[in-house]
């Protein structure tokens, strides 16, 4: 007699568990598809991303540790600070 649920309620009969590779069969190509289609796209966009580099970036935000210790106590603890 056939389990009309499948292997959820506990039974395993051939027809599911060949539904079932054939799902994982489709997942595993979409997944390389994507995959494919990202990486043609990095490919593509690469020269760009240059512009973008994080040693340009690295000139504006050179600051110490003890600058960014007095910063976070600026802010996390506003009410100490001297009003004139």
């Amino acid at each position: 007699m056939n389990n009309p649920f499948g292997s959820f309620m506990g039974g395993s009969d051939p027809q599911s568990q060949k539904s079932a590779d054939m799902n994982s069969m489709a997942a595993n190509m979409m997944k390389d598809y994507a995959m494919g289609k990202i990486n043609e796209q990095y490919e593509e966009n690469k020269g760009y991303l240059s512009y973008f580099s994080l040693d340009s970036l690295k000139v504006y935000f050179d600051v110490t540790n003890s600058y960014v210790l007095h910063k976070l106590k600026i802010i996390v603890f506003p009410f100490l600070l001297k009003e004139e």
